[in-house]
């Protein structure tokens, strides 16, 4: 299995952390970052919809895996 780098300072280590803010963002962000450089690789809703409906339908006692 390949090992992810980061692709500014080739690091191997990773951490999910929450933007503030984001000017007309309708949702929160996390970001994966590198922790040695602090580089971006990636952004994610911080709550996406799959998590969501999942939460929903718990509280409903909907079975969605039926």
């Amino acid at each position: 299995m390949a090992i992810p780098r980061c692709p500014k300072c080739d690091s191997t280590t990773f951490e999910m952390q929450e933007l503030p803010k984001i000017k007309n963002a309708n949702f929160r962000h996390q970001v994966l970052n590198c922790t040695s450089c602090g580089a971006i690789v990636g952004t994610f809703e911080l709550f996406n919809v799959n998590f969501r409906l999942n939460k929903l339908a718990e509280k409903l006692n909907i079975d969605l895996d039926r």
